[in-house]
């Protein structure tokens, strides 16, 4: 049954804590099935640590289903290639174009301000990602919206138009 001691519990959660971190590696293809995913924000975590963090295991069960996080380790040269960051840990928010797919940036989170490394900090980095997801998500669709309303609708605006001399 173990100790009964603050020290020896804490041991025994955290490792039996759930672990909904995305392990990014190109050579079973889940690196791949991370990025065709285009229904949730994602975060990468690129590290030289070979076992995933309790912190990163606690965002990943708070974020589950809404954001994905993945993690790539520097021994994964494949992959840690594509991320490519001038320091580790690096903490990027991958923002990608809903249309194409295609990534339109990556966001780093700032591990030299003070207190970067809190659940706090970390979190709202996650939280801002999956925000500015679901803006990005929602212009796209407006934008589709819009167009497709444009090309049902053309014909009979551009006759209200020429009535008024071309103007709106």
């Amino acid at each position: 049954q173990g100790e009964r001691k603050a020290k020896a519990i804490i041991t025994f959660l955290t490792a039996h804590m759930p672990n909904f971190v995305v392990q990014l590696k190109h050579a079973d293809g889940s690196h791949d099935r991370f990025l065709a995913d285009k229904s949730k924000a994602k975060v990468v975590l690129v590290t030289e640590k070979p076992e995933t963090t309790s912190m990163f295991k606690a965002l990943a069960s708070e974020y589950r289903g809404r954001v994905l996080i993945g993690e790539v380790r520097k021994s994964e040269r494949n992959v840690f290639a594509q991320y490519g960051p001038d320091k580790l840990p690096a903490f990027l928010q991958l923002m990608e174009d809903p249309a194409s797919g295609m990534l339109l940036a990556m966001t780093a989170h700032d591990f030299t301000r003070p207190n970067a490394k809190s659940f706090n900090k970390l979190s709202n980095f996650v939280w801002d990602a999956e925000r500015e997801f679901k803006k990005i998500k929602k212009r796209h669709a407006e934008r589709q919206a819009e167009a497709a309303a444009g090309g049902k609708t053309s014909s009979q605006g551009s006759s209200k138009k020429s009535g008024k001399g071309g103007e709106l």
